[in-house]
């Protein structure tokens, strides 16, 4: 059987296997999946950037790659930090009282560094 990656932030992270759990209903990758007849891989992680995205995709492996029929990129916020530290992207940016250095860090990113004009281009 043929394979359909589906890669991406929380838009494609709910995956049910079996399809059989009644609190948690198949979610769209498994009936896209079902629907092509093709075997479902890859993951969404919620708060990812591309850089998370692009990570998940170096779990499969060329095998599983070169039997891809369809492959589908949820591409996330642009906005988004782009590192491995997914804890960073759910800080509060706003927050007029940052809780540590990191914190801080990613509130005077967001202030200074980031680039609102190619942040909407991108997206």
């Amino acid at each position: 059987m043929k394979n359909l990656i589906v890669v991406g932030d929380s838009f494609c992270a709910s995956r049910n296997v079996n399809n059989d759990n009644l609190n948690h209903p198949p979610c769209w990758p498994n009936l896209l999946a079902q629907e092509l007849k093709l075997n479902l891989l890859g993951e969404g992680i919620g708060g990812a950037g591309w850089w998370s995205t692009r990570q998940s995709l170096r779990k499969l492996t060329p095998e599983q790659i070169n039997n891809t029929e369809c492959m589908v990129f949820c591409h996330s916020d642009a906005n988004r930090l782009l590192n491995h530290n997914l804890n960073q992207n759910h800080l509060d940016k706003h927050d007029p009282n940052p809780a540590n250095e990191e914190h801080l860090a990613v509130k005077l990113y967001y202030k200074y560094i980031l680039d609102m004009e190619f942040a909407n281009w991108a997206q």
